[in-house]
C-alpha cells in the first residue's frame, strides 16, 4: 500500500547484492572524509570517475556519485543538521553550559561574521564545540542580542552559566541585555568573572604558581628551548638516553593547557 511504501526504508537494488543504502553509505563516508580533511567541494569534481577506474570490479564504485554539488549538498543539508541536532542533545543532557561568541569582518562576503560556540561537560572533561555562524551588516549590541537569544532559548535559559566573549563595550551591553532576558525565565544569574572566563582562569592559575614560587614557567620553557632548533643536541640526547621523548612547548598565556608539557618533563626525568 501507499502508506507502507512511505514508511519502509529505501533499499534500491543496483545489482549483484548491492543496494542503494550501500552506495549512500559510501557517499556519506566520503563526504565526512572531505570535511575532516578540509577538502573543498570542488576537489570532488571527478571523484566518481576516479573511483570507478580504481575499483573497476566494485558495484558500489560503479554507482557512486558524489561530485562537487552533491558533496556540498550532503554536507550542508544532510550531515550538518544531523550533527547540530546531536550537539543540542549533548548540551541539553549536561548540567550546565557556556555560550561563547566572537565577531569579525568576513572579507570575502563583506559582512560581519559572528561565530557561536558552546562549552559543556561531557564524558568527564570539558568539550568546546562550534555551534553556528551568523552574518550581519550592522553589529550593535541589540543586533547581537537578537542573534544570540534564539540559541539560549533553544538550549535552555536555566542551564546557561556564563557568556564568554572579548571585551568591547558593545559586547558588554549585549551581555546586559541577555542578563535581562534570562531574569524573565529563571532567578539564576550568570557567572561574572570577566568577559572571557577562560583567560581569567588561566591568569588566576598563573598567579597561584607565581605566588607558590615553583618557577614552573622558567623550567618548562627552558626544557623545550634546550632542544628546539638544535639537531646536534637532539642527536646527542637520543644517543645518550636511548629515548626519543622530547619536551613539549610551554604556553605562557594558557596555563590550564600546560598539563601535557609538565607531564612530559616528569616522564623524561
Amino acid at each position: 500500500t501507499g502508506s507502507s511504501a512511505s514508511t519502509s526504508s529505501p533499499r534500491r537494488n543496483t545489482g549483484l547484492g548491492v543496494t542503494g543504502n550501500d552506495v549512500l553509505e559510501g557517499e556519506v563516508l566520503w563526504t565526512m572524509k572531505c570535511v575532516n580533511s578540509h577538502y573543498s567541494a570542488r576537489s570532488c569534481q571527478d571523484t566518481s570517475d576516479v573511483f570507478r577506474r580504481i575499483f573497476f570490479d566494485s558495484n558500489v564504485a560503479r554507482d557512486f556519485s558524489c561530485g562537487e554539488n552533491k558533496t556540498s549538498y550532503m554536507c550542508n543539508f544532510g550531515l550538518g543538521p544531523y550533527f547540530v541536532d546531536q550537539l543540542k542533545k549533548s548540551v541539553k543532557s549536561s548540567a550546565n553550559y557556556v555560550l561563547l561568541f566572537d565577531e569579525t569582518l568576513n572579507h570575502k562576503i563583506q559582512e560581519k561574521q559572528m561565530d557561536v560556540y558552546v562549552r559543556f561537560w561531557k564524558d568527564g572533561k570539558v568539550a568546546s564545540k562550534y555551534y553556528d555562524s551568523r552574518f550581519m551588516g550592522h553589529c550593535t549590541a541589540n543586533d547581537m542580542f537578537d542573534e544570540l537569544n534564539p540559541y539560549v532559548t533553544s538550549l535552555g535559559h536555566q542551564k546557561l552559566i556564563q557568556l564568554s566573549m572579548d571585551g568591547p563595550n558593545v559586547n558588554l551591553k549585549c551581555k546586559r541585555l541577555l542578563d535581562e532576558s534570562i531574569a524573565k525565565h529563571t532567578p539564576m544569574k550568570l557567572f561574572d568573572i570577566g568577559s572571557c572566563g577562560l583567560h581569567t582562569l588561566h591568569n588566576a592559575f598563573r598567579s597561584g604558581c607565581v605566588e607558590a614560587d615553583w618557577n614552573i614557567e622558567t623550567c618548562l620553557s627552558s626544557c623545550y628551548y634546550l632542544f628546539h632548533d638544535c639537531p646536534a643536541r637532539r642527536e646527542d640526547y637520543f644517543n645518550v638516553t636511548g629515548t626519543t621523548l622530547l619536551p613539549l612547548k610551554f604556553c605562557r598565556h594558557r596555563w590550564l593547557e600546560n598539563a601535557d608539557p609538565a607531564k612530559r618533563v616528569l616522564d623524561i626525568l
